[in-house]
């Protein structure tokens, strides 16, 4: 019999994970195919990169964390910071104007629509922290 526990924090990193590689990939997916120029090769490439891109930060991360050294304390803040200016920096810079340049054309309350998505995201994403955080790890038997 093999009893494992599961941290609260596994399960809100692979949902983190997963909810990201879906909306990623099917941004991907259409810049992909929008792209006439692009060849079978070129596909096939940005697909592979795009699959192993997470596998390999995840590894690095699990990596650092695992070292418990001087060094690692100190990399570790630092690889989150770059890893949340990365976001925000996308966010702000490049996919809110595009999209508000999409949206004004049509409404006038698109950046009244916009602001709201972004605080109602942020506040979902909160309280889902706030609830994992907060559950007890959870016992799994195998029984094989």
């Amino acid at each position: 019999i093999l009893d494992t526990f599961v941290c609260p924090q596994v399960i809100l990193l692979v949902g983190a994970v997963a909810a990201h590689k879906y909306v990623v990939g099917f941004c991907l997916g259409v810049e992909l195919s929008a792209n006439s120029r692009s060849t079978v090769r070129s596909h096939f490439f940005a697909i592979l990169i795009f699959a192993f891109g997470s596998v390999a930060g995840i590894g690095i991360g699990m990596g650092l964390v695992d070292l418990q050294s001087d060094w690692s304390a100190t990399s570790v803040p630092i690889l989150q910071g770059l890893a949340a200016g990365t976001l925000l920096y996308v966010t702000v810079c490049e996919v809110m104007p595009r999209e508000k340049a999409r949206w004004h054309q049509r409404r006038r309350s698109a950046g009244l629509a916009q602001f709201l998505a972004v605080i109602i995201g942020f506040i979902i994403l909160t309280a889902m922290n706030m609830f994992i955080s907060e559950l007890e790890p959870l016992k799994i038997t195998d029984f094989s």
